[in-house]
């Protein structure tokens, strides 16, 4: 409790990883930390391949690759034991969305959150 935090995660679309190049990726999800305040300023996520990769691989004739998106969200734990809750946003029961997208969920790591400083306190 108290400290500083930084959830990453790897997501991918199912559909997408089968048949590289045919779907076109959505944010399609998210997670709640119960127990934790998110520092927004200091979380983002990485699409790979971009955009500029994706056309300059078109250009030189290469296949397409599937697109993963790395999370990085920074926390504090307000509490003893944050819980964290995945979900797809396309899920009916997780958001009221349409139903059929698959999405992977790949590593789940937390860590502490270390300032330029070194210091794991108030972000």
């Amino acid at each position: 409790k108290g400290k500083t935090y930084k959830l990453e995660f790897c997501t991918a679309d199912y559909d997408d990883v089968l048949a590289p190049g045919t779907r076109t990726p959505e944010e399609t999800f998210c997670v709640e930390i119960d127990g934790g305040d998110v520092a927004a300023e200091f979380s983002w996520n990485t699409v790979v391949p971009d955009a500029k990769a994706a056309r300059k691989a078109k250009k030189s004739g290469l296949p397409p690759h599937c697109v993963t998106v790395t999370h990085r969200i920074v926390f504090k734990a307000m509490s003893s034991s944050p819980t964290l809750t995945f979900m797809d946003w396309k899920s009916p029961a997780a958001r009221g969305g349409a139903a059929g997208g698959r999405q992977l969920l790949n590593f789940v790591r937390v860590a502490p959150y270390y300032d330029g400083d070194g210091c794991n306190g108030e972000i």
